[in-house]
């Protein structure tokens, strides 16, 4: 199928026989043009023809100089190697053979060098002992680094390392066989082509983001037995894993157990807080706290706790030049642990702190990110004194993530500062440099991190946890270019794809993948490339792509509250969404009877019309557009749950969670007290554990939805109802008492009156993951004379042993306190 993204115009790699060819065929396009526009004589037609059979035969003679060998006859030589290098060429190799044999019909048998049959055409893949005859000795390259050189009878396919050669497979199969690999299912897009030849031709890369981790976690073989292999060749071909081939000063070391959160890996909680808390931080309330990424971090004044994590870390170091002789990782992580919104507060610590925060009295504006530079500094001058080469890594995250007060501090040559684009404060839809955008914050953050070190590295989130149908394709591309200018070496881009399958994820995936290696690529071309991925549906997906495209761009969120509740304007915008869903139809129309590419569009009408559905619940007089976003969402949900690509034993699943979604949407409970049996249904809104802040919902049979929030707690106990983005706040003076609820048996408790906002939560002690969202039920009140989001609050609880449950919140309406 030629999807017209082949012309030279559009994709110069999809039609390789024409590379370095004379141009004969423009100059019959210039006489025949000449011919049109002259008199339309015999003479004419026979001088027009005679020339273009002569320029063809001539083009043709020049094509064929051009051109290296034919594909079809060519065998596959690897480079000889050993151990995980070895096993990772071998892999390559097989990657070549299978794109081969894909395009052409015909399989490539593969040798390791020496053992190849002579005078045959061949593909030689990574450091060989030809490539070197040819010149090829990679000066100048680094590990990383890939080269596709073309010569009559040869094409070279060479890297350092296997990571690099495996790039160069899958990079020359784009340029010069049209194959690409866009989705996660690996079905490949390409033109079979049996007389398919290479040009000659030779080109160096090197990415401009030198070490790129995209993050999917959908590696784990129990979860995913079936999908793991595709999941990895997918992986392989957008080059997204660091390698562990890479150079030295790139690589972390593994003795830390983890790569980041690895502060008490270096002094162990569980061995020494019980004797030793001193060792550990001191909380906003002066206790000690040793508990792993739960408002814990290490006491950085305390001379103890700097001793034994340098012990620690000379260990590590030592462990790691027994296990690598020849080369050692070189960078150490030393990380804070996670959850928490501080370092350490004890009375040493703040006077450290005190130093170096741009707000008097705080800790979070340069004043947590001194105290840990002080400890790490040192470390780094002890690590430098005995290893010269070893870095340490350290994170600017939540606290620390704002460098210190300007002139306070200077950071040593072999310190690497990793920063976090925290999730909760840009909108990752938009390029961080976007003006006028509260974006730009992030961007001058990071930028006082550049006027201290050249040493800074990138943790990136993309879409995580976004609503669905998410496209980045402008922020990949503007951030690509900001980090490259910046000299940014790595970047590790958390982007999951195991929270509930966002149908665009392989469009940024891919985006991310060929713009951190060259962020001047045009986006749109490469969007339009992907768009080949729905077969004839490519032309309307392109359309449909690129006006969410201009949605997201012209109505991004207004603040860091709305992006991080996903209170997104494209989103909420009904019209515009309902437009999107249309052109998303109209793909899906063109694949009758095509599940494979009906399975990559359906994803995005299932999570449109999802969205669609929760907007117009919170629009009373749009009933009838609730019912039918419902029915819509219903049929597209359940359809791809059928055919999309996704682990077999997850259909089921997903398809149970189409009911389920439908249900919490729909949910009535039927033993209401007796307050509120007879109140209007339209008067009522209900709320269960799924609407939970994260973590997990606990089963709990005695529960008539099943399961239940839990906290450990005394009572009486207070909760109350609080909105992040108005910060409007309703602390109930009800409080659950003792004697009102039991372990037995749940029980209606009334708490008092309340707001939902847009970005409202229910809360009761315990961790920040034991609240009940509430956003999904704020009614948009612009132009109503009375707001009705104004309600009566009933908690359904139990407690037993110290431990409440509660299950259920039922809000019935009242009218406002005061006025509207």
């Amino acid at each position: 199928r030629d999807s017209g993204l082949s012309r030279p115009s559009d994709n110069p790699a999809a039609t390789p026989q024409f590379t370095n060819r004379l141009p004969s065929g423009w100059i019959a396009f210039g006489v025949n043009k000449w011919y049109i526009t002259n008199m339309k004589s015999a003479w004419y037609r026979i001088f027009c023809v005679s020339f273009c059979a002569v320029t063809a035969v001539f083009g043709g003679f020049a094509q064929e100089k051009q051109l290296a060998f034919k594909v079809a006859d060519a065998v596959i030589v690897k480079a000889r190697a050993e151990g995980t290098e070895r096993a990772a060429l071998k892999t390559a190799a097989q990657d070549l053979a299978d794109i081969i044999a894909e395009v052409t019909g015909r399989e490539a048998a593969i040798y390791d060098e020496g053992q190849e049959p002579a005078n045959a055409s061949a593909f030689y893949l990574g450091d060989t002992v030809a490539a070197k005859q040819a010149g090829i000795d990679g000066s100048g390259m680094r590990n990383g680094d890939w080269r596709m050189k073309c010569v009559p009878g040869r094409a070279f396919l060479f890297g350092k390392t296997a990571f690099a050669a495996n790039s160069a497979v899958y990079d020359f199969a784009e340029r010069h066989f049209g194959y690409f690999l866009f989705t996660p299912d690996c079905k490949a897009v390409f033109t079979p082509r049996p007389d398919l030849a290479v040009p000659v031709c030779d080109t160096v890369v090197k990415p401009a983001i030198y070490a790129r981790e995209i993050y999917h976690a959908m590696f784990d073989g129990n979860k995913y037995p079936e999908t793991k292999r595709l999941w990895e060749r997918w992986t392989r071909a957008m080059a997204a894993s660091v390698p562990g081939s890479i150079e030295g000063q790139y690589r972390v070391s593994r003795q830390t157990k983890s790569t980041c959160h690895t502060s008490f890996n270096y002094l162990p909680p569980e061995k020494w807080f019980k004797d030793h808390p001193e060792y550990y931080s001191m909380t906003p309330d002066g206790k000690r706290n040793g508990v792993r990424n739960a408002q814990s971090q290490l006491c950085y004044t305390n001379p103890d706790t700097y001793r034994l994590v340098r012990e620690s870390l000379f260990g590590f170091i030592e462990a790691d030049r027994a296990k690598y002789p020849d080369n050692p990782p070189l960078v150490y992580d030393f990380t804070q642990q996670d959850n928490s919104s501080f370092l350490c507060l004890c009375p040493e610590c703040r006077k450290v702190i005190a130093k170096y925060d741009r707000q008097p009295g705080g800790h979070q504006d340069g004043g947590d990110a001194g105290l840990q530079l002080e400890f790490v500094n040192r470390l780094a001058r002890d690590v430098r004194a005995k290893y010269p080469g070893v870095q340490i890594r350290t994170f600017a995250y939540v606290s620390s993530e704002r460098a210190p007060k300007p002139g306070t501090i200077k950071i040593e040559p072999n310190v690497r500062i990793w920063w976090c684009d925290v999730y909760s404060k840009s909108d990752q839809t938009v390029p961080l440099r976007t003006p006028g955008h509260y974006n730009e914050l992030q961007v001058r953050e990071l930028e006082e991190w550049f006027e201290l070190t050249s040493n800074v590295e990138v943790w990136d989130y993309m879409l995580y946890g976004g609503k669905g149908i998410e496209v980045a394709a402008d922020a990949i591309k503007g951030d690509a270019q900001f980090f490259a200018g910046h000299n940014v070496p790595c970047i590790f881009m958390e982007s999951e794809n195991n929270r509930g399958r966002p149908p665009f994820y392989a469009l940024n995936f891919y985006l991310m993948s060929k713009l951190y290696v060259n962020p001047n690529r045009d986006v749109d071309k490469l969007v339009r490339a992907f768009c080949r991925s729905y077969g004839p549906a490519e032309r309307e997906m392109f359309a449909a792509i690129q006006f969410l495209r201009g949605e997201i761009a012209a109505h991004p969120a207004k603040t860091k509250s709305d992006w991080h509740a996903r209170n997104l304007p494209w989103l909420q915008d009904c019209a515009a969404m309902e437009k999107f869903a249309a052109m998303l139809k109209s793909a899906y129309d063109k694949t009758h009877g095509d599940d494979l590419h009906r399975g990559r569009i359906v994803p995005a009408l299932a999570a449109t019309w999802r969205n669609l559905m929760t907007e117009y619940k919170k629009r009373p007089a749009e009933k009838a557009k609730y019912a039918e976003s419902q029915e819509k969402f219903r049929d597209y949900a359940k359809e791809s749950a059928r055919i999309s690509f996704m682990e077999p034993k997850e259909r089921e699943k997903t398809e149970k969670g189409v009911d389920e979604t439908l249900d919490l949407l729909t949910m009535k409970f039927t033993d209401l007290p007796a307050e509120l049996k007879d109140a209007p249904q339209d008067e009522l809104v209900f709320v269960d554990a799924h609407y939970r802040e994260g973590g997990k919902r606990i089963p709990d049979p005695l529960s008539s939805r099943g399961q239940a929030i839990t906290a450990t707690t005394s009572l009486p106990m207070p909760c109350g109802v609080y909105d992040r983005q108005s910060k409007q706040s309703f602390s109930f003076g009800r409080k659950f008492e003792p004697g009102e609820i039991s372990a037995e048996k749940y029980a209606w408790v009334r708490m008092g009156q309340c707001r939902i906002g847009r970005n409202s939560i229910f809360w009761f002690p315990g961790s920040w993951r034991s609240d009940f969202v509430l956003k999904d039920f704020h009614i948009l009140d612009d132009g109503l004379d009375v707001d009705p989001n104004w309600y009566d609050l009933w908690a359904s609880a139990r407690y037993e042993d110290g431990t409440i449950w509660i299950d259920r919140l039922t809000f019935r309406r009242i009218k406002p306190p005061k006025g509207k």
